[in-house]
């Protein structure tokens, strides 16, 4: 045998070793991101159902839906979108206790830490600002870090009726404390949506105690 077979045959096994490990990773991961997708499935589809007002909840089936996301999150925590979906139930049940201040903190606060894992791994993310807004405005915190999630969220999506939607409902509750920008911008966003938008604006601001959308 050549004096150069020998490192030659070291750096074929080398290789193969390589390859086997990440043949070993990617089937490994592969599994995890089966078992979590199977493990949130029911809770994903209940969860979207709520949101849209397909379906009603209970507790038991919040309970349900709040184990399998965690179950999921567990087996695969660097996932961003099971972080947005277990913000999104906590914030749920959040605003059904929106009355009582220290049950309603509570699910914020867990809804907060939730979506800032979310924004950590995916920080271009709209929705996830804008839910951020208002947890942190459910939770009293209206500083800056209130209004820099505002700002991210308009940044990244105010195209989204559902994160213009989502800001409006932090914005309008705190309308005289807001900068006049971020005032201005919501008028204007008023004006240049379309009728069906416009009159759900209106309703949105009857609800936080305006007699019309301020102008």
């Amino acid at each position: 045998m050549s004096e150069q077979a020998v490192p030659r045959r070291i750096l074929n096994a080398g290789l193969v070793l390589v390859v086997l490990l990440i043949t070993g990773w990617v089937v490994w991961f592969s599994v995890a991101l089966i078992r979590a997708d199977f493990a949130s499935m029911p809770a994903r589809f209940r969860l979207d159902a709520w949101l849209n007002g397909r379906a009603q909840w209970t507790i038991s089936e919040w309970l349900e839906a709040r184990d399998g996301l965690q179950e999921a999150a567990a087996i695969t925590p660097d996932n961003p979108m099971l972080q947005d979906y277990l913000g999104s139930l906590y914030a749920l049940r959040g605003i059904q206790a929106w009355r009582d201040e220290s049950l309603r903190q509570s699910y914020f606060a867990e809804a907060l830490e939730h979506q800032q894992a979310s924004l950590k791994l995916r920080e271009h993310n709209a929705p996830a600002w804008s839910n951020l807004a208002l947890s942190l405005y459910a939770t009293n915190q209206q500083g800056p870090a209130l209004e820099h999630a505002i700002r991210r969220a308009i940044a990244l999506g105010e195209s989204d009726p559902g994160v213009r939607r989502t800001l409006l409902d932090v914005l309008l509750p705190t309308w005289t404390k807001q900068p006049p920008d971020l005032r201005a911008w919501a008028i204007a966003r008023y004006r240049d949506a379309p009728d069906w938008e416009r009159q759900a604006m209106r309703v949105q601001a009857q609800r936080k105690g305006f007699k019309s959308f301020p102008e």
